[in-house]
């Protein structure tokens, strides 16, 4: 189960630039050492990467925060988050860290520390990260360490990390990240949002559950997860989802391993059945997925169950006015369920910020018709089939509405 400790007044964030600054030059115009850096164990380009998207005044503010609180650069180490992602362990956060210690003074990096599992989730919606949370393995110091990581979404990989750390005697003292958006950049839940979860769910109910499924109460929840478990009409749909996520992840072929299921560890391992007429390098497997290479992908062309489910994965991490273009590279048959899905959303509500928790439930509501006729081996869809999907995920989202 996971590690954490209570918030108490954790600082909040530093970020180098919005969410999708790291990533783009452009509009659809990837960096071009993304990919290779992120999911490709490319130190190099990691470290191109994150010297052209570095801000001028980004590492004075970091010494900044870092002197305020009479912190000894001496005496303490930055600590990138070591994450194993599709292709390999991403580089971002190692170079971040290199780039940050040479600006400041040869501050020390911690490279033994490390993600002890993989877990797949990069680019994923929450409900996937509630399901499979990382580990952390490795030596622990009595010293200060400044978290460095390329992306924040929910918050849950800093917030393991943290709880690793602080439970083995050392101390973190902030979080730094390239991309984020600016509400997720103070972790801990503020009272309105407590208030919202207890008055629904219950204090006691609710710290049990999540003791149950996670290992810890609710006092050391982010933000973004206490808001998406207060947003739930109950306890078991929150379960529920949490369980619907895991059974996707068994579907693309990670099996989850039985003895480490409650602590959400994704075993390496693919499925037989997902090898059986794979086209191409059996070996290759549906790598990324769940992440950010999809065109690298050994598909299954016969099995729309399958198909479904890379739809639905791809989809999910994407705004619902960018409808994963790039999946169509390597599955052009998706075509017509990706126009559906751009059609079936321009009807739909989202607030500003696409990964507030309340949009990725109506993203999924939204799509979850093309879903099940792509499983069914439907891959066409016409105007009359469209309305029909939207009409069905309006009448959802009234009811997603009416319990907020």
């Amino acid at each position: 189960m996971a590690e954490r400790v209570p918030w108490g007044d954790f600082p909040p964030v530093i970020a180098n630039d919005r969410m999708g600054s790291l990533r783009w030059d452009g509009k659809n115009i990837e960096a071009p050492q993304y990919a290779a850096a992120k999911s490709g164990d490319d130190w190099q380009a990691a470290l191109t990467l994150v010297e052209r998207k570095l801000k001028p005044d980004t590492i004075g503010r970091i010494g900044s925060f870092l002197r305020q609180r009479g912190i000894d650069f001496g005496k303490m180490e930055i600590l990138p988050v070591d994450a194993i992602e599709a292709g390999g362990r991403n580089k971002i956060p190692l170079a971040m860290a290199k780039i940050i210690s040479e600006k400041l003074g040869r501050i020390a990096i911690n490279t033994e520390i490390k993600q002890a599992d993989k877990v797949g989730r990069s680019g994923t919606g929450i409900n996937h990260r509630l399901a499979f949370m990382p580990s952390f393995a490795g030596d622990v110091a009595q010293k200060n360490y400044l978290i460095v990581d390329d992306t924040l979404r929910v918050g849950g990989t800093v917030a393991n990390l943290r709880g690793y750390v602080e439970r083995n005697g050392g101390k973190i003292v902030g979080v730094f990240v390239m991309q984020s958006d600016e509400q997720s950049l103070t972790l801990q839940p503020n009272e309105k949002i407590y208030n919202k979860l207890y008055s629904k769910h219950g204090k006691e109910k609710t710290d049990e559950f999540c003791k149950r499924q996670f290992g810890f109460d609710s006092s050391c929840l982010t933000c973004g997860e206490a808001g998406n478990i207060a947003a739930a009409a109950s306890l078991n749909d929150i379960a529920r989802r949490i369980e619907s996520a895991r059974e996707h992840a068994r579907r693309i072929g990670l099996e989850v391993d039985v003895a480490t299921r409650e602590a959400g560890r994704l075993a390496t391992t693919r499925s037989p059945a997902l090898d059986q007429g794979r086209t191409g390098n059996a070996t290759a497997g549906l790598k990324g997925v769940s992440g950010d290479r999809l065109t690298e992908a050994n598909r299954p062309p016969h099995d729309f169950h399958i198909l479904a489910t890379v739809f639905w994965l791809a989809t999910e991490q994407e705004s619902p006015n960018e409808p994963a273009d790039k999946i169509l590279e390597t599955y052009p048959e998706l075509s017509g369920a990706v126009a559906a899905r751009k059609s079936i959303c321009q009807d739909i509500s989202f607030t500003n910020s696409f990964w507030n928790p309340d949009n990725v439930e109506r993203l999924k509501l939204a799509t979850d018709g093309i879903r099940q006729r792509i499983a069914q081996g439907r891959l066409q869809f016409d105007n009359k089939e469209i309305d029909s999907i939207k009409s069905v995920a309006l009448e959802r989202h009234k009811e997603f509405d009416a319990e907020r």
